[in-house]
């Protein structure tokens, strides 16, 4: 979002941003905060901020940080106050939240984001929603027995509330949750920039098994302290050696109470660095249109990052936003939501409408559980919600790989991208839902085998750490959602073709880029390719369509 006149030295201390000659700048960069939840920080009046900058002030300053790319908007809002007006355009429309992609973040827009996160984390008490720390002491209502499906709208609340907060927090009304879709990078999960010091921190070094490491993996933080962490399941207590993050957005913070590393800081156990493929999850949401279902397979299919992969914190369901990156996965999962949504109502469904057994009020929060499915407005493109008095609009955008590819309508009919990463067109191909649902998602090869004892032992390490069920309920839901993931995932991934990668990018994505995809086009602001009751084609048309048809052809016999 920068425009291209910015020009900045560190090493000479000055430069230029936005036309505006830059003398004072600060030497160094701007430390992690070491927020706690015994600081505190009180609001301010003045909401100006010096241009002569583009590092956040240190947490405990009453300044709003403003990025560059805020001073540009076009919008005029009302206050960002968390009230009933909170965010509210001047022109009469909703508050657009666009979440982007994590790979999509410049240095500087992530900047905003986690000086906002860490003055809510400096917020004291567990007053919901105006502290961090409130976050954590709410999460268990998310997964109480007994309630149908309340996952996904349940976790849609509370993540627009924690959104809400971070905009009162920053004093914009522009700020959205980035998300992450792991998916995309389901062969190399721990190479991620979601990792580096100036995101989530916590860069993890594994090492093989041999035997120096008894003949198993291990995975390990370097730059990180360990600590013992303590697993209180009631009837038993489980020790493990964790370590506690030293960088990125939650470096240094503390937090209170707790069982050993959890009282101390914000620590990670990390295990398997593999997740299974997003042609595989693309597969399951177009081919299944009942909301109960789709909800308990996204419930079970998240445990995996939970409790198999990242560990710690985010491994236990009364601890786990205390990691920020908690409401990183927590936007993909809603994301994934949303894609189903917009999928299915331009397929012509009512995804949403397809729930038997949400005529129920969710915990905490009493309201409808349709107050926060919502339906996909296809005028809008985006989910306005709560879906009786809107007040905002949520959608999500980008699908990374690293580059940019641009293709015409007819080349993307003949699989010819022209830009620098063939794979990135083939997983825009999946994104926008031109995949059909059959013979092309299941012709697509993969190049990593199916992590089926990771999605297993994600169920099973997740659920156990529910304490307001029994031991008979844990058991049982465990059972189900490991059955869920082997019917869903581990059975159909199973028979797919397994071959060996040719490019780096198809080992991380776990797939082979050879396959062709010949959906609808992708309809103008929306993102799934299915377009809602066509109309039937001009001569025009037509006429364009045999000429695409005869060069497809006379493609197909140069190749």
């Amino acid at each position: 979002d920068r425009p291209p006149a910015n020009e900045y030295c560190c090493a000479c201390g000055g430069g230029v941003v936005d036309g505006v000659p830059v003398t004072a700048a600060p030497t160094t960069a701007a430390p992690a905060p070491p927020a706690t939840t015994t600081t505190t920080a009180t609001a301010t009046a003045a909401r100006d901020f010096p241009t002569t900058t583009i590092v956040p002030p240190p947490i405990g300053t009453t300044t709003p940080y403003v990025a560059t790319s805020r001073r540009r908007s076009s919008k005029t809002y009302a206050a960002a106050d968390g009230s009933a007006t909170h965010c509210k355009p001047q022109d009469g429309t909703l508050q657009s939240r666009v979440r982007k992609e994590i790979h999509l973040w410049s240095d500087e827009q992530f900047a905003e984001f986690s000086w906002a996160v860490n003055q809510l984390k400096s917020r004291p008490g567990v007053s919901y929603p105006t502290s961090y720390d409130s976050f954590a002491a709410k999460h268990p209502q998310g997964h109480l027995p007994n309630r149908g499906p309340l996952f996904l709208p349940w976790h849609r609340r509370f993540l627009h509330d924690f959104e809400t907060s971070l905009q009162v927090e920053a004093d914009n009304c522009e700020l959205a949750v980035p998300y992450w879709n792991s998916h995309l990078e389901a062969g190399d999960l721990w190479g991620s920039v979601v990792w580096n010091s100036n995101r989530y921190g916590g860069r993890v070094e594994y090492t093989p098994p041999s035997e120096a490491t008894g003949f198993m993996d291990e995975f390990k933080i370097p730059n990180a302290e360990k600590c013992e962490d303590i697993l209180d399941l009631g009837f038993v207590q489980i020790k493990n050696v964790d370590f506690c993050i030293t960088d990125g957005v939650a470096g240094g913070w503390t937090h209170p109470g707790g069982f050993g590393c959890t009282g101390k800081c914000v620590h990670r156990r990390p295990g398997s660095g593999r997740l299974n493929s997003f042609a595989s999850v693309v597969a399951y949401l177009e081919r299944n249109e009942k909301f109960e279902t789709m909800n308990q397979w996204l419930d079970g299919q998240h445990a995996a990052m939970h409790a198999s992969i990242v560990g710690g914190d985010m491994g236990n369901v009364n601890d786990s936003p205390i990691d920020p990156v908690f409401f990183l996965h927590h936007g993909f999962v809603d994301r994934m939501f949303a894609w189903w949504q917009e999928y299915h109502t331009l397929k012509g469904g009512s995804p949403t409408a397809t729930c038997d057994d949400c005529g129920r009020t969710l915990p905490f929060y009493n309201e409808p559980y349709t107050e926060w499915m919502g339906q996909f407005d296809t005028q809008k493109n985006c989910i306005p919600l709560p879906a009786s008095k809107p007040t905002s609009c949520i959608s999500y955008v980008g699908h990374h790989l690293e580059g940019t590819v641009t293709f015409s309508l007819a080349q993307q009919k003949l699989g010819q991208p022209t830009g620098t990463s063939v794979c990135e067109a083939h997983m825009d191909m999946l994104v926008q839902g031109q995949c059909q649902e059959g013979i092309e998602l299941e012709s697509i090869e993969n190049t990593c085998p199916c992590p089926d004892e990771v999605l297993r032992s994600g169920c099973t390490n997740w659920i156990r750490t529910m304490t307001d069920m029994t031991r008979d309920q844990v058991e049982a839901k465990t059972q189900q959602c490991i059955s869920t993931l082997e019917t869903t995932v581990i059975e159909p991934e199973g028979v797919r073709k397994t071959v060996t990668a040719v490019t780096t990018e198809e080992a991380k994505l776990c797939v082979r880029c050879n396959f062709k995809c010949n959906g609808a086009a992708l309809p103008p602001g929306g993102e799934s390719g299915m377009e809602a009751a066509p109309a039937a084609p001009s001569a025009v048309q037509v006429a364009e369509q045999e000429a695409e048809g005869l060069v497809a052809r006379l493609w197909a016999a140069v190749r």
